[in-house]
């Protein structure tokens, strides 16, 4: 039978409990109906309640499924434009509902999910088109929606644009898929929530002007989003001048493991001038425990500059905020041209602050300049670190700031202060200090910069 005759057989049946369950409901007696030569039968009476709770789960199912084959399967879609609707081509910044690309998908011109009325939306694998989660521009509010995937490998959110788009959309599970679009995985406006697992966000084309695996931003008026992230990567390896791994405008972010990435692999040797591992803007507020944020840049031979973090903020009150305990930030440039582009690991700007009490840093580049901190204006930026020891500083011709930076040096001598290797030597700790030359290293031993 199909959903269909059984919502006439569910409503006939409804019809007979509500008619007859005065005198009937002792008796207990059964009533068949017939639908296109499918007889069921109904006990009316003592289990009317079962009867209304069948119709409803029916008529409102709170669990559907997308297959490439639904014979056999009810509550099944073959499609995610039939389920949700298609990618939003018209008004690409604030996903309105409805709208020529939305209004008549079953989610939510009919189930209409909420966080009291939660749908679950199991997903197999393959390629399916993006999802769209539209905004309340008609006072709806949609949320409580759990989608269910088949792990990121197997199956893939796929739009020309975007992979996965919502607007004010409230308590929203995402487990085990990948969601994947030419200039953004996912891109979130406005307020709502969500819970992220095992998630891929990838961006990937490689021509278009800037690309962001994600990415969140408000109207002024709206609230920030809240989103918490457990072993999931955010991932932007296209882009043809900039190319941001995770981009937070208007967004609480919780990320527990995974990773944030900008590769600049694929990127034939034109465009691509910055890459940008987590842009952090305006008043959000970014969290990250056991996260690695990777920016790589191999023979690419037009790139200008690469940075781990970018951190600006307007709001004196409301700074924006990147907190990193135990994380690692690698950044690696190659350039078989030869042409020199500089590093940096945190780039703050203006109301910005940023603290980090631990965690492993990898700055590399062939002929540019390794900056660890950068700030301006009233950046606040707490990262201190502790590099590797050894007979020499440890990142030639490191830029950071006074007090950041230390490491250990194992070759110095007590009585010239040489770190040289000479005479009898001792291990001495160096402090990293704007004032000193010619390498940036005050020496706490011999309480003068370090000699080299």
């Amino acid at each position: 039978m199909t959903r269909w005759q059984l919502a006439v057989t569910y409503t006939f049946a409804l019809v007979q409990v509500l008619l007859f369950l005065p005198a009937r409901s002792e008796a207990q007696a059964a009533s068949d109906v017939t639908v296109d030569d499918t007889q069921m039968s109904f006990i009316v009476g003592a289990d009317a309640q079962k009867a209304l709770e069948s119709l409803d789960d029916l008529l409102m199912p709170s669990l559907v499924y997308l297959r490439a084959d639904c014979t056999g399967i009810q509550n099944c879609f073959t499609s995610m434009a039939a389920l949700a609707g298609t990618e939003e081509l018209t008004q690409p910044y604030v996903p309105a509902h409805p709208s020529p690309e939305t209004n008549g998908a079953w989610l939510w011109d009919v189930r209409k999910p909420h966080p009291t009325s939660p749908i679950v939306i199991d997903i197999g694998e393959g390629t399916w088109g993006p999802f769209i989660c539209p905004g309340n521009t008609l006072g709806e509010s949609f949320g409580g929606i759990t989608l269910r995937g088949r792990g990121r490998e197997h199956t893939i959110l796929r739009g020309v644009n975007v992979g996965f788009l919502a607007a004010d959309c409230d308590d929203l599970q995402v487990h085990d898929l990948s969601a994947k679009g030419g200039s953004y995985g996912v891109r979130w406006v406005n307020g709502g929530s969500a819970n992220w697992y095992s998630v891929d966000m990838v961006a990937d084309d490689v021509d278009i002007f800037y690309v962001a695996g994600w990415l969140d931003h408000c109207t002024s008026t709206a609230p920030p989003s809240v989103h918490y992230f457990y072993d999931s990567r955010s991932i932007a390896l296209g882009g043809f001048e900039i190319a941001v791994g995770y981009w937070a405008a208007c967004a609480e972010t919780w990320f527990y493991g995974g990773e944030i990435i900008v590769d600049a692999a694929q990127r034939p040797g034109t465009g691509l001038h910055r890459l940008i591992g987590l842009a952090v803007n305006l008043s959000s507020d970014v969290r990250l425990f056991g996260t690695a944020v990777r920016v790589l840049a191999p023979n690419q031979i037009n790139t200008t500059q690469m940075t781990g973090v970018q951190i600006t903020g307007t709001d004196p009150i409301k700074r924006s905020q990147l907190h990193l305990h135990g994380s690692h930030m690698e950044l690696a440039g190659a350039s078989t041209a030869g042409v020199s582009f500089d590093v940096f690991g945190i780039s703050a700007r203006g109301e910005s602050f940023v603290h980090s009490p631990g965690g492993s840093w990898s700055l590399d580049t062939p002929d540019g300049t390794p900056t660890r901190i950068a700030s301006t204006g009233n950046a606040l930026v707490q990262v201190p670190f502790q590099w590797e020891s050894g007979t020499d500083e440890p990142v030639p011709g490191l830029v950071s700031e006074t007090g950041a930076d230390l490491f250990v040096e194992t070759d110095c001598n007590d009585a010239t202060g040489d770190c040289d290797g000479s005479g009898t030597v001792r291990p001495h700790l160096m402090v990293y200090d704007t004032t000193c030359n010619p390498t940036p290293w005050f020496d706490i031993a011999t309480g003068a910069c370090r000699k080299p």
